[in-house]
């Protein structure tokens, strides 16, 4: 598990469609936007980013197989220190 350096929250990374390691909060949510998906074995998880569209007809796929949709939150948009991390911003 990794936690935020900042707050001690635990958290997941994955990896953009364009490659770059974003963190996500470990819980799923409700207000969540992008559904990660273990893609390769030993590699972190690909973060794909869910419009209201797509989570709506996710949401309606997960609940013909009796299954309860996960989708996360990015960690900066829940880090209550978020702003030690913004560039250009010494603290």
């Amino acid at each position: 598990m990794n936690a935020c350096r900042a707050c001690n929250a635990p958290m997941v990374w994955a990896v953009t469609p364009a490659g770059k390691r974003q963190p996500f909060d470990q819980e799923p949510t409700e207000s969540g936007t992008y559904l990660l998906s273990h893609e390769q074995q030993g590699k972190p998880p690909v973060a794909r980013y869910q419009d209201s569209a797509a989570r709506e007809t996710l949401r309606r796929q997960a609940a013909t197989r009796g299954e309860t949709l996960k989708l996360f939150v990015p960690h900066h948009a829940t880090c209550p220190e978020r702003a030690r991390f913004k560039k250009g911003k010494r603290r």
